[in-house]
């Protein structure tokens, strides 16, 4: 059994980078913080990703710790971080769920039960995580383009931007991968500044391109227009709309059809 304080362990790791001293703080301190997870989480695969991510976190961050002896305090404080990070990204996952007030000739997408009752929080968090995991990724390209789009213009508050991690999970892909694939948009964008269309680059390009710009915009002021999309994109406004609804269609019945079955 290792016998050195938390203080001589990071003293370790930041002098030499000693991957051993991390990995004892890793040990002596994990299943603490993962029981606090799983307790305020209520998920456990969520509460196993949070735990392993906050030493992410404490890598980063240990060039700011002052050292007191208060190694644990410094541990609650990025988790507590990290928990109010998750409920706000799970409330603004939440909103993908509401409909266009346009559509009315559609289902509407089912609502959020009462968040104060732990039988519907669990129900919602097992609909969101099937919509955002499953179902969205699972939407032709075209036509999530079309409906992330109008959710990252509408529906997301300003300071709750649109991440990466995010970004990637709505499309089934890795961070990596979604920043390569920005990064070759990009590219072919500033080649073909000037043209009306940009033939060149690929509907999959466009997405993470348009999805990634649009949600970092300066002001939600600054307005979703679906008449600017399509002329980007070189389609009809009207085919841009029903790619949005055919899209908040099939999402609204595959849904209601997961609901039913558990």
């Amino acid at each position: 059994m290792n016998t050195e304080t938390d203080s001589e362990l990071i003293t370790r790791y930041m002098t030499n980078q000693d991957q051993q001293a991390m990995r004892i703080l890793v040990g002596r301190h994990y299943d603490v913080l993962y029981r606090r997870f799983r307790r305020e989480l209520k998920n456990e695969a969520d509460a196993e990703d949070c735990a392993q991510k906050v030493w992410v976190q404490v890598a980063r961050n240990l060039k700011n710790y002052k050292d007191e002896g208060k190694f644990p305090q410094f541990l609650s404080t990025i988790a507590s971080n990290m928990i109010k990070e998750y409920w706000r990204n799970k409330t603004t996952r939440e909103k993908v769920l509401v409909s266009d007030s346009e559509d009315n000739d559609y289902d509407r997408m089912p609502q959020m039960g009462d968040h104060r009752d732990p039988e519907s929080t669990v129900l919602n968090n097992e609909l969101v995580n099937h919509l955002v995991r499953e179902l969205i990724p699972a939407l032709p390209t075209e036509q999530r383009t079309a409906f992330l789009l109008r959710h990252e213009s509408e529906y997301w508050e300003p300071g709750q931007r649109l991440d990466w991690n995010h970004l990637a999970e709505l499309n089934g892909w890795d961070v990596s991968g979604t920043w390569k694939t920005f990064e070759v948009a990009r590219l072919k964008f500033m080649k073909s500044v000037g043209t009306t269309a940009i033939t060149e680059v690929e509907p999959e390009e466009w997405l993470v391109f348009l999805v990634w710009t649009q949600a970092q915009r300066a002001s939600k002021e600054e307005s979703f227009s679906w008449e600017y999309f399509s002329e980007l994109l070189g389609v009809p406004v009207n085919t841009m709309k029903t790619r949005y609804r055919a899209a908040q269609k099939r999402l609204a019945d595959s849904l209601n059809d997961y609901r039913a079955a558990i």
